[in-house]
């Protein structure tokens, strides 16, 4: 489903930039809420397939159902490659887009005397970029599962080492998951792209957390200077607070 939500907000940025006014006819709150139904609905159906492809037998466990093979490989293809590679791609155009519409922004902004802004064609780039290729490579080694043979499940355990069918399979399970691992920097990685590449994001980063240390530091203060000035001046909360202002302003 996380291509999808993707797919969804670069559309919606889309228009927001490309088309700002039908902004507010198309990018609402209730457009948005039928659009992540659809896509869960979406995502759902595509996961009750999996009840036909899969069986379970007693001895080797979840196993691809026989009468199934030969479906379960065109239907991985054409779902991994229409929802980690089309729409991926998709993504990357239509960012494509909303970039060469910044570009001509700037141009004008610039023409009229204000400053242009680079970061947020650079963040844009990033995001679309990274999305793409750690997506991508995770699609293949999934996909291509069904084309690797597996040995002989009875074999004896000691000998899995040395059978060459088992030796290339486990080759293809270490490559899968480190690949696998790779590209779950996916969705922890944006917030880097932003934070290097967004100069507005940064900023509002920094003087989020400088605001937050602000309003502890206050507070401490605030606690310590009314339980000892408090008592001098006979309760009046105004002397107690211009004390703490004067101390702030010293630091």
């Amino acid at each position: 489903m996380v291509p999808m939500l993707v797919l969804g907000f670069t559309t919606e940025r889309y228009i927001a930039v490309c088309h700002p006014f039908v902004k507010q006819k198309y990018c609402t709150v209730t457009r948005a809420k039928i659009v992540i139904g659809c896509m869960s609905a979406t995502s759902v159906v595509l996961g009750l397939v999996q009840v036909y492809i899969w069986a379970f037998d007693d001895v080797l466990g979840c196993v691809f159902r026989p009468s199934a093979i030969g479906f379960h490989t065109v239907w991985t293809w054409i779902t991994e490659m229409l929802l980690f590679l089309v729409i991926p791609v998709a993504c990357l155009v239509i960012n494509g887009l909303v970039i060469r519409e910044i570009k001509r922004i700037q141009v004008q902004s610039a023409a009229h005397g204000h400053g242009a802004n680079p970061a947020s064609t650079t963040t844009l780039l990033c995001v679309s970029f990274y999305f793409i290729f750690t997506l991508l490579p995770a699609t293949i080694v999934y996909a291509i599962q069904t084309s690797i043979p597996q040995g002989d499940p009875y074999l004896k355990l000691d000998k899995w080492a040395s059978d060459p069918t088992w030796k290339a399979y486990f080759l293809y399970l270490t490559i899968r998951k480190v690949v696998e691992e790779i590209c779950l920097s996916n969705y922890a990685s944006y917030f880097i792209i932003y934070y290097v590449t967004g100069v507005y994001f940064r900023r509002a980063f920094t003087d989020l957390f400088m605001w937050a240390n602000f309003s502890i530091r206050r507070k401490s203060f605030n606690r310590a200077t009314t339980s000892d000035y408090i008592p001098t001046c006979n309760g009046k909360a105004l002397c107690s607070e211009t004390f703490v202002l004067n101390e702030m302003d010293d630091q």
